[in-house]
């Protein structure tokens, strides 16, 4: 059975579903009502309260139902960080030899997350390190990490850690002071 009537109060907290129908049509259709929150935050008070009741339309006196209540328990979970560049994943630069480190951001770098303040991490990657040997690092990321509780440290293999329970703001603020450095007299421009 299909619900032909019309609904009022979608998306407002009240529901109600208005039609003649057999109890058969309604059960049916009470099956379909479900509950949506699209809000990313976690909320203070995660219990909902669902009330239902029914009216019937008698030739001689419309009667309302008992409420059936039912409570759901919202469980937000973790939603990833995420990053961008104005609307994309990827920025372009160019490293010029011997003038020094190359900027990796741009002003448009966006740090967001829908449900939580701070950030535990970030790391940055050289996901190709191709000057290097097993007594000299040349390739070098960097980031200054200067009044804020975010810590770095760089690793030979091509990567930086930055580590601290902090804003999104300060993480974004030494995001955007990410620098790529190669001092190999000859680097590989593959």
């Amino acid at each position: 059975a299909s619900f032909g009537g019309s609904v009022v109060g979608n998306n407002t907290g009240f529901l109600a579903l208005l039609q003649n129908a057999t109890i058969t049509e309604w059960l049916d259709t009470l099956q379909t009502v479900r509950y949506t929150n699209l809000n990313n935050r976690a909320t203070l008070f995660p219990v909902r309260e669902i009330a239902v009741t029914v009216t019937d339309l008698s030739p001689l006196l419309s009667k309302t139902s008992n409420t059936a209540t039912a409570y759901l328990t919202l469980q937000p979970v973790n939603d990833a960080p995420q990053l961008g560049f104005n609307g994309t994943d990827i920025y372009q630069t160019t490293f010029f030899e011997a003038i020094g480190a190359a900027s990796l951001t741009t002003a448009d770098l966006l740090v967001f997350d829908y449900d939580d303040d701070f950030i535990q991490s970030a790391t940055v990657t050289i996901t190709n390190v191709l000057d290097r040997t097993p007594f000299q690092v040349y390739e070098v990321l960097d980031a200054n990490t200067t009044g804020t509780p975010i810590t770095k440290q760089f690793f030979p293999d091509g990567y930086l850690e930055l580590t601290g329970n902090a804003t999104k703001a300060e993480y974004y603020s030494v995001l955007r002071t990410l620098t790529y450095d190669n001092s190999h007299p000859n680097p590989n421009p593959t």
